[in-house]
């Protein structure tokens, strides 16, 4: 076995781990209407499997079926960046339904023509214009998780899927087995990219807020827009009730910003502060995610006073 080979081999064990490790995260994802967003990963990891198994393991794809074959993957593979930026009740379904499946439908029928007009035979070539359609639609998915834990994992994405598009664009011409050695690099990165994710979403911040380290975590899971979104609601309710509080990039932040001992006197908000603002962003976020979440994604400390209360309350009833 040459060293093609051996890589070959050493991918396809990388991959099955991968995919094991994206199995696993279903677990935390069922909580949250990320859970489609999740199915959809499963699919365009089996569909990229399939299709790296047949063309770069096997060899058993022709030239220019195995470029229409991996167009195809890459269009999957976005799938669950864009079922991300409808991941809110109660249009989490149509968003799938309305949104994501026709983009497969768009940019799919690229495919379909080139394979009526052209047979079969004739290798795939993706037009300037279409390549910009479809980096628009990465920038925004990839570009939604760059400010987050998983940065690392959205950037070996992207590069895995530019490597792939690479033998389809116009820009160059690469033989077949050209072809199957950058497609061979970009399932490596995929596969680094999955794995790196895994590991990430079951990092645990110290943060002792737990405002904070609820909007962080949910701004990880989210993403940007969401975030963004998010924010602006919790803060538009804090101007309302007069909070010296607002959600910044690290969390709470003090309003207006104070500086010497003043932050050092402010550097947590008050009990009662504390309580009113945990009760407006779980009411915000309870379009996402269910309690169960919330509450895995709090201090133990909290999570044991809320307890505290609630059997408190059951005493005195």
């Amino acid at each position: 076995m040459g060293n093609g080979g051996q890589m070959a081999l050493l991918t396809t064990i990388l991959f099955l781990l991968s995919f094991v490790a994206l199995f696993r995260t279903g677990r935390q994802l069922a909580e949250t209407t990320l859970i489609s967003a999740y199915w959809w990963s499963v699919v365009a990891m089996a569909i990229w499997g399939g299709v790296y198994l047949l063309d770069v393991q096997l060899t058993r794809l022709e030239h220019p079926i195995a470029e229409t074959c991996w167009y195809v993957t890459v269009l999957f593979a976005l799938t669950p960046l864009v079922a991300v930026l409808g991941a809110r009740r109660p249009g989490v379904g149509a968003w799938n339904w309305f949104v994501v499946v026709p983009l497969l439908a768009v940019f799919g029928l690229f495919a379909v023509t080139n394979w009526r007009l052209e047979g079969m035979s004739a290798p795939i070539k993706v037009p300037a214009p279409l390549l910009a359609g479809l980096g628009v639609v990465m920038a925004m998915g990839l570009g939604n998780y760059l400010p987050t834990r998983y940065f690392v994992t959205v950037c070996l994405m992207g590069l895995a899927m530019l490597l792939v598009l690479l033998p389809v664009s116009t820009f160059v011409e690469l033989s077949h087995s050209q072809s199957r050695l950058i497609r061979l690099a970009a399932t490596s990165l995929l596969c680094g990219s999955v794995l790196f994710g895994a590991w990430a979403s079951r990092m645990v911040r110290t943060i002792e807020c737990p405002i904070s380290r609820l909007w962080n975590d949910y701004w990880d899971s989210f993403g940007l827009i969401w975030a963004i979104r998010l924010s602006e609601r919790f803060n538009a309710k804090a101007n309302e009730e007069q909070w010296p509080w607002r959600l910044g990039a690290l969390g709470l932040e003090p309003f207006p910003p104070r500086e010497g001992k003043d932050a050092e006197e402010f550097d947590r908000p008050t009990p009662a502060e504390e309580a009113a603002m945990m009760r407006n962003i779980r009411w915000m976020i309870q379009r996402f995610v269910s309690d169960c979440w919330v509450e895995r994604h709090l201090p133990m400390q909290t999570v044991n006073e809320d307890a505290d209360k609630s059997s408190q309350t059951v005493r005195h009833r």
